[in-house]
């Protein structure tokens, strides 16, 4: 029978203490490490849309296409206090403690006052628990919503008053729109309340049903309505179901996250992505939910044409869903536990130890099963809902408050082993639950250490971001995008060499990496292998025909190999797609008057000046050109343009010298040269071609002196 007497308060206000201060302890071992140097994955996103919530777009302007409370959790909070990522760490250390106490609550009333008070200790000291409170993800939040919905289910058995159901209905709907899979608990309880529940009147059972239902619809309803002004589109939550099962149920399928474009895993490509796919499939521009629906049926398309296939694939998510191991997506807790002892410390106490355990308490407490079965309705229902789609450690995470009250059941059982019939069967069963739980599988997804190493490069910190990027090879070698990341790094600290032995590398594990090859071209030209660079700006341009970057560049190594035709070609085709884009157009123009065809280069370069007026590069380029064809008040006029912009350039000073000295203006002509020495001066001795430069322009500059004073 369910508990009737006071809830142990003073024992559970303990563990939330204890739970409070591991929590905020491994915050402070992990400050100062590169995992706090900024945001990675799904959390950028969050901390974006988060922010623009806080400055005033509460309603937004898209329909949702990731779950949005916990977001606005986070822009309640900096509208109140800030952008302060401490701060929130701190409110989820404060939640993860309350977690401990509903938890203790709910394994009071459905077992027993000591259950509870181990269910809240397990909770505190559970790793991936502590690991996910630090990190700014959902996953805080939804252990908070389900062990309140856990201790409210647990009130409404021992009293079975309405409000209590209602309650429960609207912390589930809460649920749902953090964690789009808990709808199935909808399920989950209106079974149980039909089935459950035989000692009670229908008519009170349809209504207790319509409680729960009108509860979720006073939350959920606002969040359809508001979908549908923003988008045109009634979703009461958000338009990522169609993509999400898609990714767990197609042919190649791994069980856990896969991008929808290979290396294109971040956060800030999937809407987009699955958009674009969608969209070019059906010929026209998608909405949300048409999208969804597009992802939804490329699905149900591969189930029915390979159904022995698709149920092997489930069978294998199931058995993920059941391991030891905590499957990463964007941050793994083992790489955190590299920067956590005390988090190293407790890695032990992992999933497949917990699930053994809760598989002797359902023995223990197997005669009140009855009693029970909500809790088994929303471990299966959580469970499933995860396999249905694609495992990964925060997806699974949210079934561990209930894993966890059957753990503390069987904890205490074991203290009344001895008197019980039938032991050895309930042992027999932990350990054949613990054996599969803990088979060792290989799924190399975790790419924190390759996040990590990218944010460094991004903050410009390439040289923290080496180590970093060489732990991620440690970790994955035969991925290709650590390899290109650490081929970055190496080019910002001037490591030319290592730069090319690492893109290299990344081409052969991905041969059509367009970027890989674009990058080392880049590489290759600044160590003067022309040949070889040229070959890789045509791998990028085959690999990767929409980049703008490669065409440019292969345009570019044409010019200077003089191969103008296919350099002009190339150069139209970056034009063609970054029409809005000075640079492209500011190439052609130079490879157009390199092959002598000055009057449309003289086009491209003011094309290029329309759509950037202060570019200094296409100011001293058209200088050139309207110089070369004798325009040279107009060209005097770019020259002095192209040196306000670059007011120590020494080159544009030359250009300009020269200019005048062909237009007869010697004084001029002087005054500029003098300049360009006096700046190539004030370079650093060590700068290279420096003194050459200097000896070139006055050797020029002695000449003209000369024929001036002779003229006086």
């Amino acid at each position: 029978m369910p508990r009737r007497d006071t809830p142990p308060w003073l024992a559970l206000a303990a563990v939330a203490l204890v739970a409070l201060a591991l929590r905020l302890a491994f915050l402070a071992q992990l400050n100062g490490s590169p995992l706090l140097s900024g945001l990675m994955g799904d959390s950028r996103q969050y901390d974006a849309w988060a922010l623009q919530i806080a400055g005033g777009q509460w309603l937004g302007k898209e329909v949702f296409y990731q779950t949005p409370l916990y977001p606005y959790c986070l822009g309640i909070i900096f509208r109140l206090a800030g952008h302060s990522l401490e701060l929130v760490r701190g409110v989820q250390a404060v939640l993860g403690a309350a977690s401990c106490v509903l938890l203790g609550l709910a394994g009071h009333l459905f077992f027993s006052r000591r259950v509870g008070i181990i269910a809240a200790m397990l909770l505190a000291i559970y790793p991936p628990a502590i690991f996910f409170d630090g990190l700014i993800q959902k996953s805080s939040l939804d252990i908070f919503l389900i062990t309140l919905m856990l201790s409210l289910l647990a009130t409404f058995t021992a009293r079975r008053q309405w409000a209590w159901l209602a309650a429960v209905s609207v912390v589930a709907a809460l649920l749902t729109l953090n964690r789009e899979n808990a709808r199935v608990l909808y399920l989950v309880m209106g079974g149980w309340l039909w089935f459950g529940f035989r000692d009670v009147p229908a008519p009170r059972r349809l209504m207790w049903c319509a409680v729960v239902a009108l509860a979720a619809l006073a939350v959920l309803v606002p969040v359809g309505v508001r979908n549908f002004v923003v988008g045109g589109e009634f979703l009461t939550s958000t338009s990522q179901l169609g993509p999400n099962f898609y990714i767990g149920n197609n042919p190649t399928a791994s069980g856990s996250y896969e991008p929808l474009v290979p290396e294109r895993g971040d956060a800030v490509y999937e809407r987009e992505d699955a958009t674009r796919i969608a969209s070019a499939a059906a010929g026209r521009a998608l909405r949300p939910g048409e999208v969804s629906n597009y992802w939804l049926g490329r699905a149900f398309d591969y189930i029915r044409s390979q159904p022995l296939h698709w149920l092997a694939l489930l069978a294998k998510k199931a058995f993920y869903t059941l391991n030891a191991a905590e499957l990463p997506d964007t941050e793994s807790i083992e790489a955190y536990a590299d920067y956590s002892g005390l988090l190293r410390g407790l890695l032990w106490l992992n999933f497949g130890v917990i699930l053994p355990l809760a598989a002797f308490g359902v023995w223990v407490y197997r005669a009140e099963w009855r009693r029970l079965l909500i809790l088994y309705g929303v471990f299966a229902g959580l469970a499933g809902a995860v396999a249905l789609f694609f495992v990964v450690a925060r997806y699974r995470h949210p079934i561990v408050p209930v894993v966890l009250l059957f753990s503390a059941a069987g904890l205490s059982g074991l203290a009344g082993l001895r008197g019980r019939r039938g032991w050895l069967t309930g042992l027999a069963w932990a350990g054949v639950v613990a054996v599969i739980s803990n088979i060792p599988i290989h799924v190399v997804h975790d790419q924190t250490y390759l996040n990590m190493g990218t944010l460094l490069l991004q903050k410009g910190i390439a040289a923290d971001a080496i180590p970093v990027l060489t732990r991620a090879i440690s970790i994955d070698p035969s991925h290709a995008e650590p390899y290109f990341r650490l081929g970055q790094a190496y080019q910002e600290v001037g490591d030319a060499r290592a730069a090319i032995d690492a893109m290299t590398t990344a081409i052969r594990l991905n041969p059509e990496r367009g970027d890989a090859h674009n990058a080392l071209g880049i590489l290759l030209r600044g160590q003067n292998r022309a040949s070889d660079a040229l070959a890789q700006f045509r791998e990028a341009t085959r690999y990767a025909p929409d980049s703008v970057e490669a065409h440019s560049n292969l345009g570019l190594a044409l010019t200077e190999a003089g191969q103008l035709d296919e350099a002009i070609v190339e150069h139209r085709r970056a034009v063609a797609l970054a029409p809005q884009s000075a640079s492209p157009h500011n190439n052609l123009a130079v490879a157009l008057q390199q092959s002598g065809d000055v009057t449309q280069a003289i086009t491209e370069y003011r094309r290029a000046l329309e759509i950037q007026p202060d570019s200094m590069e296409a100011h001293g380029n058209l200088a050139l050109a309207l110089a070369s064809i004798r325009g040279f008040e107009e060209a005097f006029r770019h020259f002095r343009e192209a040196a306000r912009l670059a007011p120590t350039s020494p080159e544009v000073r030359v250009h300009f010298g020269n200019a005048l000295c062909d237009a007869g203006r010697t004084a001029e002509c002087i005054e500029q040269y003098e300049a360009a020495v006096s700046l190539f001066g004030s370079m650093p001795a060590t700068t290279p071609g420096r003194a050459e430069a200097i000896r070139a322009v006055e050797d020029a500059l002695g000449p003209i002196k000369a024929r001036a004073v002779r003229r006086r």
